[in-house]
């Protein structure tokens, strides 16, 4: 976990929330036109627009390219962790120590054993892994390998958590992470955050998006807690002063609260 020292925070989350979401142009001017969508949609927006980004490259919201959020409730569940490249995983073999060990997942996405050689990891759940490990061992040295994986350092999936929370920075993804979860991660929202503007980045397939939430509501369960994405990037605003997110409030106030997205493409 890295953590942006609080006294730094303003102008350093600033200046990540452009180098990895904003120079896809989204700005701090007002585009003359916004649509709006209530689904719990991402929504798209295109090139030749009046919004301006600080390196002059533009765009413009596009309502007509949405994006559903996801929801716990939708998908039945939490949906279960997927290794990648850089996690480290703890290999345990009943009654064979000389197989226990602690690999870090290769940027290829395997791992190499005693024996078996080259394991996939990459993309498969901790199960998954322990299950091919097992019927390697199976097939030619033991008659019934117990083996468990555990992941011991998460490390290829990350959020960033910036703005008016207590220790804004870079975090993993363990698992599943809601937006709420999210925010505690980052010690929750400090004296004068404002929970009914949070804004969340999203990078997917080649596009960005944003999508603005209240907080207030997701915890009165007036509005549902949407699912983070490896990538994500998460800013409370601050209620008073004026702040990033309050020099684009011509656009976000054109966002609606309820899980609205929008995309923003070069």
């Amino acid at each position: 976990m890295h953590v942006i020292p609080r006294a730094a925070s303003a102008n350093l989350t600033f200046a990540l929330v452009w180098a990895l979401v904003l120079s896809a142009g989204l700005g701090l001017a007002a585009c003359s036109s916004y649509g709006t969508d209530t689904g719990g949609n991402f929504v798209g927006a295109n090139a030749s627009g009046g919004l301006v980004a600080p390196d002059g490259s533009r765009g413009q919201l596009d309502p007509g390219n949405t994006m559903q959020a996801q929801y716990v409730s939708d998908i039945g569940g939490r949906p279960e962790y997927k290794i990648g490249a850089s996690d480290v995983l703890k290999i345990t073999v009943f009654q064979v120590d000389d197989l226990n060990r602690s690999v870090q997942v290769s940027g290829n996405g395997t791992i190499t054993l005693p024996l078996i050689g080259q394991v996939t990891a990459s993309g498969r759940t901790a199960q998954q892994v322990e299950s091919d490990i097992a019927a390697r061992l199976r097939a030619r040295y033991l008659q019934s390998p117990q083996v468990t994986v555990f992941i011991d350092q998460y490390n290829s999936q990350k959020v960033t958590v910036g703005g008016a929370v207590k220790k804004p920075g870079v975090y993993p993804v363990k698992g599943s992470l809601t937006l709420l979860e999210a925010i505690a991660t980052a010690e929750g929202m400090d004296n004068v955050a404002d929970p009914s503007n949070v804004v969340v980045f999203r990078d997917q397939a080649g596009a960005r998006y944003v999508g603005r939430f209240n907080v207030d509501q997701i915890r009165a369960g007036a509005m549902r807690d949407p699912l983070m994405q490896n990538g994500d990037v998460v800013m409370v605003d601050s209620s008073g002063a004026k702040t990033v997110l309050r020099d684009w409030s011509p656009a976000l106030n054109a966002l609606s609260t309820t899980a609205t997205f929008v995309s923003v493409l070069k």
